[in-house]
């Protein structure tokens, strides 16, 4: 199957894109990817990927932002490619003048714990020229947490962000969304400054990395979202860390998506590698609780100095060597 190259999004007849296994997807933007499907079934497909949008980034105190509007109104969405959805503030639910579903009721899950929230039905939602279909969204019932002093509307996550293959150049402010169909002899990414290749486990719409932290390996989930990266107690006694170790560490607090204030330590780790880069003496937030299951989140004190590409097609996540400034 061809896809062609439009402005608008249309709704799938079947699902082509495999990245976003298990999600909802309501959006159903899966059509905009036929990443991974092989030419060899369908002879007469064209092969390649094209960009579909290039969208500005405003990066701020680790925080990037993006600009969209809905219902033509303009709102500034935190780029979270750790966010299984896209979510709204209750208060610009009510200004954009969306209507609230009391019958959907989500449960949500942050680094803040747990908390209810309805959904929105968003229609009329555009992204630097490109039309998103309609689709319901969380309505978080509080404001959210931030370094920066503008508002902030909501985040932008993988529901959207799943159905593209993404070159986010942070250096740069500049992510491109890419789309079309990915042959095995496809190039991706198209850079042509040295990259390394890090197979990805893609779990929902996100994609978690493997990650040597100290005497073990742990896997980290690449989190546009958090502005530094943190390791959970467990997998940082793993590592070769003792209690006492973690008790000697000056502590703080760190806000998420979620009603509560999260305890965390400041830690020193002896050395942390990813892929090729190892970082000794790398200091790192350690959390007593978090999300479950997650061992690590690679926030945007590691991400905000590199370029990096997040391919569905392979399951892989690149990233520049020399990122370009």
């Amino acid at each position: 199957m061809t896809l062609p190259l439009g402005r608008t999004l249309k709704l799938p007849s079947s699902g082509l894109h495999r990245a976003a296994h298990g999600l909802v997807l309501v959006l159903a933007l899966v059509l905009v990817l036929a990443l991974g499907a092989c030419a060899a079934t369908e002879p007469t497909a064209s092969c390649g990927i094209r960009p579909y949008a290039e969208v500005p980034l405003r990066v701020t105190h680790n925080t990037p932002l993006v600009d969209g509007r809905i219902n033509g109104a303009p709102v500034t969405l935190l780029l979270d490619t750790g966010a299984e959805r896209v979510l709204l503030t209750q208060d610009a639910v009510r200004r954009l003048g969306l209507s609230f579903d009391q019958r959907q009721v989500f449960t949500e899950l942050g680094a803040g714990g747990s908390f209810t929230s309805f959904a929105a039905q968003v229609r009329d939602f555009e992204l630097a020229g490109l039309d998103i279909p309609d689709h319901p969204v969380s309505a978080l019932p509080y404001p959210l947490p931030s370094n920066v002093t503008e508002r902030i509307d909501g985040l932008l996550g993988v529901t959207v962000l799943g159905a593209f293959d993404i070159d986010l150049n942070l250096p740069a402010r500049q992510m491109t969304l890419y789309g079309g169909l990915a042959c095995a002899d496809t190039p991706i990414p198209n850079w042509r400054e040295p990259f390394a290749a890090i197979p990805a486990e893609v779990v929902r719409g996100r994609f978690y990395l493997p990650v040597q932290l100290g005497s073990t390996k742990v896997t980290a989930l690449v989190d546009t979202g958090a502005t530094a990266s943190f390791v959970s107690a467990r997998a940082a006694l793993a590592s070769g860390l003792t209690p006492q170790d973690l008790a000697a560490a000056p502590g703080s607090v760190m806000r998420g998506v979620g009603p509560q204030a999260v305890p965390v330590k400041r830690v020193r780790f002896g050395e942390m590698q990813v892929g090729p880069e190892r970082f000794r003496g790398i200091p790192l937030l350690v959390a007593a609780a978090g999300p479950p299951k997650v061992d690590m989140i690679l926030g945007m004190d590691y991400l905000g100095s590199r370029r990096l590409w997040f391919s569905h097609a392979r399951r892989q996540v690149y990233i520049m060597a020399q990122p370009r400034r």
